[in-house]
């Protein structure tokens, strides 16, 4: 690989993965996967791993892939295993994984936690795989992990432990709502589907001014019950999910294009590029500048 790799262990039984490089040849990797819980997300790139004998796919390998395709993935180990990864020549993989083995969740006292059951349970069961879609909130974090603010080497664990953990809360929170009985998990099917419909209607105009009364009216919605769902689901309001959404493109764009910040600022629907720059900072760590030169 040509770039930049590490493993860190941030506690007892808790790891942080993360690669932002260019495969350089096929290659077959083989290692021994511990008991635990994984939470893996790609941001581009992907893998195809062999765990035992179970084959499992990982990321994509469509290399333009925006952020509003990124699905995180969080699987159970129950016992040490053989592990294989599969990747391709000439691919770029910028990817960060999260493994809490059964000590780090044992002493965290997350068994106080409602629906830690779940969690348990999960573990339990090796070979299980859920997939959820990562809030804004989240992939800021990958990308933080993946581009740190440069701390001191005092300080820099300590960044990067708080980033894994809220990666680690979130998968942990989709593990116990995918096993949560349907009356218990706040939203019913038709809220779902109207959720879905919601969703879909702002990834189609994100390019577009977006004002929460016209997204209610296209979505044949109250204001009142579209704020309701969506702070329900994302814990957000619409519109700072379309403003971290147009920051994401933006970025993307910015890393895969090389466009300049003006271009960049307009994608995300900013007239001023100082405003923009001082949004980029808060959510991404660095400036526009710094993330285009990361190429």
């Amino acid at each position: 690989m040509r770039g930049r790799i590490a493993q860190v262990r941030l506690r007892e039984g808790l790891f942080l993965h993360w690669t932002d490089a260019i495969e350089m040849q096929d290659l077959a990797f083989q290692s021994v996967q511990s008991p635990g819980i994984t939470a893996v997300l790609f941001l581009s790139g992907g893998a195809d791993v062999v765990i035992g004998d179970r084959d499992v796919g990982f990321g994509t390998h469509d290399a333009d892939r925006g952020s509003s395709d990124l699905k995180g993935v969080v699987y159970s180990q129950a016992h040490s295993d053989g592990f294989t990864r599969h990747t391709a020549r000439g691919e770029r993989v910028r990817k960060v994984v999260v493994t809490m083995q059964p000590e780090w969740l044992a002493t965290g006292g997350l068994s106080e936690i409602p629906g830690y059951g779940a969690v348990d349970g999960f573990l339990k069961r090796s070979g299980e795989m859920i997939g959820w879609r990562p809030s804004a909130h989240l992939i800021r974090a990958v990308e933080q992990i993946l581009n740190p603010v440069p701390y001191g080497p005092g300080l820099l664990p300590l960044y990067l432990e708080s980033r894994a953990v809220e990666i680690a809360a979130e998968s942990l929170e989709a593990i116990t709502r995918e096993h949560l009985p349907a009356e218990r998990r706040g939203m019913g099917a038709r809220d779902h589907q109207r959720l879905a419909r919601i969703m879909d209607h702002i990834e189609a105009h994100i390019g577009e001014p977006l004002e929460l009364t016209a997204i209610a009216r296209d979505v044949g919605l109250s204001v009142n019950t579209l704020q309701r769902l969506f702070r329900a689901a994302h814990d957000t309001t619409v519109l700072n999910y379309v403003r971290a959404r147009k920051l994401d493109r933006a970025h993307d764009a910015l890393r895969r294009d090389g466009i300049s910040v003006a271009e960049a600022a307009f994608i995300a629907g900013y007239s001023n590029a100082a405003n923009f720059v001082t949004a980029f900072k808060r959510a991404f760590g660095g400036t526009p500048g710094e993330a285009r030169r990361r190429r």
